[in-house]
Formats: structure tokens, C-alpha cells, sequence
């Protein structure tokens, strides 16, 4: 039925192939469809409070470029993002490496010198969602031959993923004692395990799981640690 729905509200993504089957569909652009439609309808139930979905996926991002030929000539804004993206090069073996764009250098426009010059931009994160999607960017454009072209590589990741270093300064101070608390558990959890073969065969009482909230008190959806749990799923409408 999910199915069903989906190619009635999207029909570019009920394109069929010449025997009549489903077409496989690009699944960020499915995705993409699905959020924008959720964004504004769905709410989730918080300690009796109504939060907005799109608050557990949308982060916010801190840009400032400043000039390299004009020190003194400095912007700063603010973007909101549903997704990182990892770019793909010969270079990129870790999904780490491909998300850690923090820093570049671009060539714009200066008001200040009156042409094009070299600008180095920097984009660290100053929210971070509860829930943090990425993008395998596998797709480049082949200028020669005029196609979109496929990277096929294999892209490492962990089981745990750590975003702290693409925060800002801000971020990090306030993400410090759960990171703290996190190491704690781990401590304590490798002990409880070291223990538990030292005690093999003897029986004891199952210790009950706590789970502690996973956002900021005053920012229900964020993510209060930086750390995410990966998981990878494959949509093929």
C-alpha cells in the first residue's frame, strides 16, 4: 500500500521499463520527497509538548568566509541542512574523510576589491539533529563524454560515528559532559564484562538498562553527545 501511495503522489517515481517493471529510483530523491512532505504535518509528543519532526533531522550549519587577498573582508551566516553529504574522491576511503568539509577555499565575488578573489569558507556545525542523514555522493558529471557517471568504491565506516569535530567551538563546550558521561559507561561496561568472565558460571542478577535522554534539555530533537550510531538502508521505489 506504502508503495502504492508513493508513485500516486510522486510519479517520477513510478517510471516503468520497456517490460513493464519498476524502474530503480535514485533513493536520496525519494527521501528527500518523503521529508519535505512530513517537515510541516508530522509532530512528535515530548514530555506532553508538541515537537515538530523535522526538528530530530535538521541541523544547523555556521559559515564564515573571509577574503585571502583582503583580511579585513569577513561574512558569517547561518543554514539549515537534513542531510551531510560525503563526496567521493580517489582519496576518500573513510566516511569520516568525505563528511570533514569544514574547511575550502572557494572563488567569489569581494565587494571590497571589486572582482573575483579567493575566499577561504569555513562550515562547522552548530546544531546537530537527533537524527543525522547522510548522502553517499556516487554521482559526478563526465565533461568529455557529457554522462553521469558512477563512482562504484567501497567507503569504510564505523559502527559509532563521532561528528565532534565538525562543531563549532560553541557546540563542543555544551556536547563536553555527556562525551564524558559516554567514556564513563564504556569503562564501566568493558569492567562489567572483564568481571563477568572472571565470574563465568556463577549466576547473578541482570543489571536493568537505563536509557538517558539524547537531547539538550532546551533543544528537544538535537543530539547532545555528537555521537550517532550508523545505520545504512537502501530504498528502491
Amino acid at each position: 500500500m506504502f508503495l502504492v501511495m508513493l508513485h500516486q503522489c510522486f510519479p517520477q517515481l513510478a517510471t516503468k521499463t520497456p517490460r513493464g517493471e519498476n524502474e530503480q529510483q535514485d533513493a536520496n530523491e525519494c527521501w528527500a520527497e518523503l521529508v519535505r512532505c512530513v517537515n510541516n504535518e508530522l509532530d512528535v509528543d515530548i514530555n506532553g509538548k508538541k515537537v515538530n519532526f523535522r526538528k530530530f533531522i535538521e541541523g544547523v550549519h555556521q559559515i564564515h568566509f573571509k577574503n585571502t587577498e583582503a583580511e579585513d573582508e569577513e561574512t558569517h551566516s547561518v543554514e539549515t541542512f537534513t542531510e551531510l553529504s560525503c563526496y567521493l574522491s580517489q582519496e576518500v576511503k573513510y566516511l569520516q574523510l568525505g563528511i570533514n568539509k569544514t574547511k575550502e577555499n572557494i572563488t567569489k565575488r569581494s565587494e571590497k576589491l571589486g572582482k573575483d578573489a579567493v575566499f577561504e569558507k569555513t562550515t562547522l556545525v552548530s546544531r546537530l539533529p537527533g537524527y543525522l542523514c547522510i548522502q553517499m555522493v556516487r554521482f559526478f558529471y563526465k565533461e568529455k563524454e557529457k554522462i553521469n557517471a558512477k563512482i562504484l568504491k567501497d567507503v569504510k565506516f564505523p559502527k559509532i560515528l563521532d561528528v565532534f569535530e565538525l562543531c563549532t567551538p560553541e557546540l563542543k563546550e555544551r556536547l563536553a559532559p555527556k562525551r564524558t558521561a559516554f567514556k564513563e559507561y564504556e569503562d564501566k561496561a568493558v569492567e562489567i564484562l572483564r568481571q563477568s568472565k572472571l565470574d563465568e558460571g556463577k549466576k547473578g542478577k541482570p543489571e536493568s538498562i537505563k536509557y538517558a535522554p539524547f537531547s539538550f534539555d532546551d533543544d528537544p530533537g538535537s543530539n547532545n553527545s555528537g555521537f550517532y550510531e550508523l545505520q545504512v538502508r537502501n530504498c528502491y521505489p
